[in-house]
């Protein structure tokens, strides 16, 4: 009883914590017209890069806290008299959403707690990392904690978790990725146009299709992935009806490149899907050929920082060693075969048929194509990905171990692609019987 108390506490003060804007100190933010999430959302992804900036400086996680907390009152104290007003607002409004995604996120971190076990991949490449951090060390330590060339962000934000909670038990770090996780999917649902009462449909339908608890909460830093893409597609879908440059322009841009740089620091394959997600801007903001080389050109400066705090403090700038061993133009040009492309496909076809979401996803994109609903933005960043996936399984080494145990988790990865297209057709085919 004692240890559900303290679950509900976590989610309570992630909620409450979260839902105070660092950014009040600008006026027009606070004259955006930002819903509950998508408010929550953008502030802990300023807070997450506020913490891996504070990282770089190698501070120990007591340090980092005491400086976010220090924030946080300063916001707080600030602006405390206009937030109360503005959410007591936003929460009668829109109560019924409120208070069923938490409630669901309560349930779902009780499954954490009750299954409690990690991953494979996690107890291998991701738990001394957490530990590190827990236990008071810093960023220059993670070269002797196993695994240098691996990035440290879902280490850094989960120990934060385990480290402010109530809980002694590791679960504890793990609560926050379904907070995460939850506020990142009912984002992007929020742009379904119909009722709260039928986005709670629609959000618990999409959960229990996606739900798989080896697959989000055992650890694995995928479910980082996918929410910070769910954020971004989100904001894509506001872009997309933005007539001209504005302030909603930029807050929707300055949430993508926060995005970016989280998943640059979450997995080494995450420089890849950045690359991916701001050339689909080209093709969703046409008229904006030169600011998008311009958030194209940040984006890579963010890699090159990562570049650079790894070779700073002695981690290992590579590829995954653990699936390709040899990089030499030889010995990749050999496994470019037939038959290694067949059993790619192989595995494709084959995930379509375990996954109610992605073969769903085939017949929405079918029905778009029928009604010729242009979303051409979306068919090239699900091809870049897609392009991905079969360049990285046609070099690994034992490849068909390695896609056997791993198609699954990259194709998680992008699935609010997949919920894009539902929100695409949906939402068009609402406009064309009105």
């Amino acid at each position: 009883m004692t240890e559900l108390f303290f679950i509900f506490l976590n989610l309570i003060l992630l909620t409450v914590f979260f839902s105070i804007s660092p950014l009040v100190f600008f006026k027009k933010y606070n004259l955006l017209n930002l819903n509950f999430f998508e408010n929550t959302t953008t502030n802990f992804l300023i807070y997450f890069n506020i913490i891996l900036f504070l990282s770089f400086l190698n501070l120990n996680l007591s340090q980092i806290l005491k400086i976010i907390f220090l924030i946080f009152l300063i916001v707080l104290l600030i602006n405390i008299k206009k937030e109360i007003v503005k959410y007591q607002k936003i929460i009668l409004n829109h109560k019924v959403l409120i208070l069923f995604v938490l409630f669901i996120s309560f349930v779902l971190s009780i499954d954490v707690a009750n299954k409690i076990f990690i991953s494979w991949d996690s107890e291998k490449f991701w738990t001394s990392k957490v530990l590190n951090f827990y236990n008071g060390y810093k960023i220059e330590n993670l070269s002797d904690a196993g695994n240098p060339h691996y990035p440290y962000l879902g280490a850094l934000i989960t120990s934060i978790n385990w480290k402010i909670s109530f809980i002694d038990y590791e679960y504890a770090s793990r609560l926050i990725l379904v907070f995460i996780f939850c506020y990142s999917l009912i984002t992007l649902i929020d742009n379904f146009k119909i009722n709260d009462n039928k986005k709670v449909l629609f959000f618990l339908l999409f959960l229990i299709i996606i739900y798989d608890y080896d697959l989000l909460f055992s650890g694995n830093q995928e479910i980082l992935i996918f929410s910070f893409i769910a954020i971004i597609m989100n904001n894509y879908y506001k872009i997309k009806f933005i007539k001209k440059i504005n302030s909603n322009y930029f807050l929707n841009i300055f949430s993508i490149i926060l995005c970016c740089n989280l998943i640059i620091w979450t997995k080494q394959e995450g420089m890849f899907y950045v690359i991916f997600l701001i050339v689909t801007l080209f093709f969703l903001d046409r008229k904006n050929t030169k600011l998008n080389t311009l958030y194209l050109l940040i984006t890579m400066s963010l890699i090159g920082v990562k570049i650079l705090v790894f070779y700073i403090y002695n981690l290992e700038i590579s590829l995954n060693k653990s699936v390709i061993t040899d990089l030499s133009l030889t010995s990749l040009l050999s496994k470019i075969t037939i038959e290694r492309i067949f059993i790619i496909v192989e595995y494709l076809v084959y995930a379509h048929f375990q996954s109610l979401l992605l073969l769903s996803g085939l017949l929405i994109y079918t029905l778009i194509k029928l009604v010729k609903i242009k979303i051409q933005y979306l068919e090239i960043c699900i091809l870049l990905n897609l392009l991905f996936l079969l360049g990285v399984y046609l070099l690994v080494d034992n490849q068909e171990f390695n896609i056997k145990h791993g198609i699954n988790r990259l194709i998680f990865n992008i699935t609010p692609l997949i919920i894009m297209l539902y929100l695409e057709y949906f939402n068009n085919s609402l406009k064309i019987k009105t």
